[in-house]
């Protein structure tokens, strides 16, 4: 589920900050480092949680909703936002988006963009995970 999404082999403009979001300290510190780090530098943020489906499925045989576990990340995300806009910063320059899957796995794909546009002249991309150090490109 996308707030809105690129076409194929499109990449985002102006500049974006990548951040993991999953609810926690170590998320919002994240999204307080995008904050500061956009102010700077004009980029927009890309908020993004990961729904991982291979919980969908208990050891015990429970089966859990899928739209809950996304509704929890789009909690997540909200919360991001808000702290976002109290903050000053614009809600049109904040995508967000809950993807279902493997962390690992969905999450390639925003990676993807971002690695890809390393490589494109003046388009620098910024990476924040939750229990990483920024990587700024």
């Amino acid at each position: 589920m996308s707030t809105d999404e690129f076409a194929e082999g499109q990449l985002p403009s102006p500049p974006r900050i990548l951040v993991g979001v999953d609810g926690s300290d170590d998320a919002m510190r994240a999204v307080m480092y995008a904050l500061g780090t956009a102010e700077r530098t004009g980029y927009d943020i890309w908020l993004v949680h990961a729904v991982d489906d291979g919980v969908l499925t208990s050891g015990w045989g429970v089966v859990y909703d899928p739209t809950i576990l996304s509704s929890v990340g789009e909690e997540a995300l909200a919360v991001a936002k808000l702290f976002l806009s109290d903050n000053g910063f614009p809600a049109e320059r904040v995508r967000s988006e809950v993807l279902m899957g493997h962390p690992t796995a969905v999450l390639a794909d925003p990676i993807q963009q971002v690695y890809d546009a390393m490589w494109q002249p003046d388009y620098p991309e910024i990476l924040l995970e939750p229990t990483g150090p920024p990587s700024i490109t």
